[in-house]
Order: C-alpha cells, then structure tokens, then sequence
C-alpha cells in the first residue's frame, strides 16, 4: 500500500508522482495519461479535487477549481484556438457568471448555463454591434437593446442575423 511521496507508473504508461493516503492519489501531485493529458495540483481520493491545471490531449488549458475531477467553482479555460473563457464552472462546464473573448474579435459577459450564453449578458461584436439582454441557450431572446457602431472595415453589414451566436463555445 502506498503511503506518503511517490510515483506510479500504469500498465497503460499513464504515470502518476505525489502524495497517497492509503492507496490513493491525496495531496499535491501530478499525472500525465498515455494519451497526454496532463494535470498538476491538490487530489483527494484519486480525484482532482481543489486547485490544479489540466493541459488537455488537444493542447487547450484549463486552470481553476476542481471537483470530482472535473472544473467546478472558478477558473479560467484556454482553448488552442485563442478563445478564452473566465468565470464559473459547474459540471466541467461554464456555469453561471463569466467572460468569453474570442480571437476574432466578439465577445460575451454574463451568465451561462451548461456552456452556452443564457440569461441577462452583453455581447460584443468585432464589427461593432453590441447586444444587451436576455439569452436562451446560446441565443439572444427574449428582450434585448442592439447597439449599432460598425466598424468601418469593409465587411459586409448585410448579415441575415447579425447577432448570430458565438456562445455555442463547449
């Protein structure tokens, strides 16, 4: 049984280094799978559990609140494609209140709800159109103020619905 500072090493050449309890990943340490997904920080029964960062196979980062191995409470998630998200987490996904900005440019405050925009929020359009109001899974809905601003850029203003969501992030 292992007990205290160790590292173990899986059939499956999945590798674990850091603190047990009775048999089980407790305390400060890390693990990287056979298929790279990598996590750093506290464990509680082989669970992550409290603060850590995952680097996942596909290369995006989450760092924040764990719970039952998955992001629950704060953080923040990186994905390779440049989006970033900042905010709450619940059930691995954004849940409640938080931040996306895109790498395009667009942009979303407010609430969630299991991934995707839903409640009162802000979205910002890198050309310049700014809706504030209600959203229902991922959709502007409801009541809601549209700000025009474009951006002089060249592209076409004509969109067939130029609120189209960016909020189907997850």
């Amino acid at each position: 049984m292992r007990q205290g500072k160790a590292t173990h090493f899986s059939a499956d050449n999945s590798t674990y280094s850091g603190m047990f309890h009775e048999d089980k990943r407790h305390g400060l340490g890390s693990y990287t799978s056979h298929e790279g997904h990598f996590y750093e920080g506290t464990w509680h029964e082989d669970k992550e559990q409290g603060q850590g960062r995952t680097k996942y196979q596909n290369g995006d980062v989450h760092e924040g609140s764990y719970h039952q191995s998955e992001p629950e409470g704060l953080g923040f998630i990186f994905r390779v494609s440049g989006n970033v998200y900042e905010g709450m987490f619940h059930g691995g996904k954004p849940d409640g209140q938080g931040k996306l900005r895109k790498v395009d440019g667009d942009s979303y405050e407010g609430a969630f709800r299991r991934g995707r925009a839903h409640g009162v929020g802000k979205l910002t359009k890198a050309n310049g159109l700014i809706y504030e109001g209600l959203f229902d899974e991922g959709e502007p809905h409801g009541q809601g103020k549209v700000t025009y601003n474009f951006k002089e850029s060249g592209e076409n203003q004509d969109e067939s619905n130029p609120i189209m969501s960016i909020l189907d992030y997850f």
